[in-house]
Parts: structure tokens; C-alpha cells; sequence
């Protein structure tokens, strides 16, 4: 269902594939949807996280219920990782979502990715949420972030990061399934 995403191919050639890209905090997983470009990014997040952490959420649900099952079985899924979501079918242009903290892992990777963007020269959004991967919650007293479409947004938001001391290291409990097809394929280690 899934297959390697090339950045520089994906924006050169331009398709809306629900291509992504999830920074965790000892992995970076770079996809697309091999479903004909009908799959939301949103579908390919479900689908890569139902196999890293076996979740046997059962995809043929309603998307209601596919995102309840994922919540209930993976508290805070979509702000304890770092989320690209790639677009370049009308408009190039990367989404990203950052935690309120981050790991020196995540961080090198977000560098690395920036310079990736820059180069071809992606516009990008980051939002830096309030949710606290280390306490599993919403944390009221951070402020949310947004940096706007550009090229620079994202070296932006690292400089805010860095600034306010955002990258710690932690680890998320979590039990991992070591799926032989995305680690082979998908997954780049430390």
C-alpha cells in the first residue's frame, strides 16, 4: 500500500500521492500511497502507524471510527511525532506539525529535511503545537506557533526551538512490531 517517497521526485514531477514524511524520535519514515493518488495523507499516516505499532485498527471503518480506534489504542498520535504532509499536484508545498519538544534525533532530521525543501525550493507551513510528548497532554502554558508559507518557515521555527530550549531527550512507551516489509523498506535508523 505504501512505497518510498523520493522528495526531489515528488516535487519535481508533481502528484497529490499522500506522500508524508513522520520524524519519531529514533526513525524518519518517507512514504506515498500506491492507491492511484486517492488516498488522503491522513490514510497513509493511519496506514504506516497501524504497522509500526500493530494496532489492527480495521481500515475499512468509518474515518470517525478508524480515528477513534487510533486514539484509543495511541494516545496523542497525531502531536507525539513530527508530521510532513507533501503536496505538489496544483501547489508545491510542505505542512509540517512539531511537538512542543523534541528530541536532538528529530532536530538533526528537521535540519536535514529543511535543507531537502530549500533546495527545491518548497514553500513550507509549521505548526508548533502545545502538546507535550513527554506528559502525553496538551500543556496550556506553552503557546502554539505558526510559521507561515515560505521557504524560510522552517528555519524559523528551528531557531524558535533551539531558542526555547524545545529539544530534550525522552522516549515514548509505545510497543514497537518490528515489521519486516517497513523495516527493510521505510525505516532509516540512528
Amino acid at each position: 500500500m505504501v512505497k518510498e517517497l523520493d522528495l526531489e521526485e515528488f516535487y519535481t514531477h508533481g502528484n497529490d500521492i499522500g506522500a508524508i514524511s513522520m520524524i519519531m524520535p529514533d526513525r524518519v519514515i518517507n512514504v506515498y500511497n500506491l492507491n492511484d493518488g486517492k488516498s488522503l495523507h491522513e490514510t497513509t499516516e493511519i496506514y504506516v502507524l497501524n504497522e509500526i505499532f500493530d494496532l489492527n485498527i480495521d481500515m475499512n471503518k468509518s474515518r470517525i471510527k478508524v480515528l477513534s480506534q487510533l486514539n484509543e489504542k495511541l494516545p496523542g498520535t497525531y502531536h507525539n511525532f513530527i508530521f510532513v504532509r507533501h503536496l505538489s499536484y496544483k501547489e508545491r508545498m510542505a505542512f509540517i506539525e512539531i511537538p512542543a519538544y523534541i528530541t536532538n534525533y528529530e532536530y538533526r532530521e528537521l535540519i536535514k529535511l529543511n535543507n531537502q525543501l530549500k533546495d527545491l525550493k518548497v514553500p513550507v507551513n509549521v505548526y508548533i503545537t502545545s502538546y507535550d510528548p513527554i506528559i502525553l497532554d496538551h500543556d496550556k502554558s506553552k503557546n502554539e506557533m505558526i510559521f507561515h508559507k515560505n521557504i524560510y518557515a522552517l528555519d524559523e521555527a528551528l531557531e524558535t526551538i533551539v531558542n526555547n530550549n524545545k529539544i530534550c531527550e525522552y522516549e515514548l512507551d509505545f510497543k514497537k512490531k518490528r515489521n519486516k516489509v517497513l523495516r527493510r523498506v521505510l525505516w532509516k535508523r540512528i
